[in-house]
């Protein structure tokens, strides 16, 4: 990775306070600096929304170190790439948000435990040394999940595959989570907190895009948040030069009411990702949903961006590895690009330029999909 000028440390960072040595920047908009030979263009600011209950989350992270938090903004309804199939590639849609926790310590995070479950393995009690920070990546996990979250299906439990996810997040310090069938609070109040809380002192970001009805207005969990899937990683600091995001639904789509989204982030000068969960109701619509993801939406990203990375992309694709089908979900897998499974229907891709070295499955209780990690190596 290039070494790169970190962003000037003031008074103020996109108008709101800022203070490297303890607190926390909330930050809706897109970068605030970037490198001008790797990127299309320097400080491109398109706000987006976050909700207030982010702030309320890093709070209590950070056993009573105050937040600064930004001003909601209404989604920017902008579609600035337009893929193969008629797929609108978006930006300054769906949720976005970055923040930092400054004075915590690893295996400091005061959090509830998750509810109890007979052979779940314990939650190390003293600290996360197995994994460290603040160095160029080399060593890149990958968690996928898929949490069964809208409160709409059969697999939902209550909200306690949230605690759960959280909980594997915390425990196994993956760099990159993959993350379907949620919320947008469980993101933001839940998920992206344990990310940063298992990796006290660097930036946590995420993506989050809706599905969307047939009318295009977000599907809703019951609780009436809006449904999706989601991006989330960390970055230290000497590393973090911000994040694109990009979100959209695909042209190809089944005939029900739920269009199938995916969310994408370019963690800059570092790599993309995306994530998706494809249609459940036609394997053959699924898979050109899985093509048209992977050969269409990320090249145009790539082209937008204007730099190529490194790319990983994690999901529930309702696809399977069987060659004896002609959905055979190694069909969409490009040139380029290597894959590994869970087994079942949860797949991770990476370019061939971050091979993979290692796959584990977890159990997970409150879910019908098990927890899916992937280790790799990231130039």
């Amino acid at each position: 990775m290039s070494s790169q000028p970190r962003r000037s440390i003031g008074a103020s960072v996109d108008g709101l306070p800022f203070d490297l040595t303890g607190g926390t920047y909330v930050d809706i908009g897109f970068p605030y600096s970037k490198d001008t030979r790797n990127s299309r263009r320097p400080g491109f600011g398109a706000p987006l929304s976050l909700l207030a209950a982010l702030a309320t989350s890093a709070a209590l992270l950070m056993s009573g170190t105050p937040v600064q938090a930004a001003p909601s903004a209404a989604p920017a309804q902008d579609a600035r790439i337009v893929a193969g199939e008629g797929t609108h590639i978006l930006t300054g849609q769906g949720g976005k948000g970055a923040y930092r926790t400054g004075t915590i310590a690893p295996g400091t995070v005061t959090r509830a435990a998750p509810p109890p479950v007979a052979g779940r393995p314990n939650l190390p009690a003293r600290g996360f040394s197995k994994r460290a920070s603040g160095t160029a990546f080399g060593d890149f996990w990958q968690l996928q999940m898929n949490l069964c979250n809208s409160g709409h299906a059969g697999c939902y439990a209550g909200g306690d595959a949230i605690d759960e996810g959280a909980y594997m997040i915390y425990l196994l310090m993956p760099d990159l989570v993959t993350v379907n069938e949620v919320c947008l609070g469980d993101v933001t109040n839940d998920l992206t907190p344990a990310m940063a809380g298992a990796w006290a002192g660097d930036w946590a970001f995420y993506v989050f895009m809706p599905a969307v009805t047939a009318a295009g207005t977000p599907v809703t969990c019951t609780n009436g948040d809006e449904y999706g899937v989601a991006v989330i990683g960390h970055m230290p600091d000497s590393l973090y030069y911000g994040f694109d995001a990009f979100g959209g639904h695909y042209g190809n789509q089944d005939s029900g009411n739920e269009k199938r989204a995916f969310a994408c982030l370019y963690a800059i000068d570092h790599y993309y990702a995306c994530t998706t969960h494809l249609t459940s109701d036609s394997e053959p619509i699924a898979l050109a949903q899985c093509s048209e993801l992977l050969t269409g939406v990320i090249p145009a990203i790539r082209a937008y961006e204007g730099v190529y990375r490194p790319t990983v992309l994690g999901g529930d694709l309702n696809l399977e590895y069987d060659t004896s089908d002609p959905e055979n979900v190694q069909n969409c897998v490009p040139s380029g690009y290597t894959r590994k499974g869970d087994g079942n229907v949860q797949h991770i891709m990476a370019t061939n330029d971050t091979p993979f070295y290692d796959t584990d499955t977890y159990l997970m209780f409150y879910t019908d999909h098990q927890a899916f990690l992937a280790k790799l190596t990231m130039p």
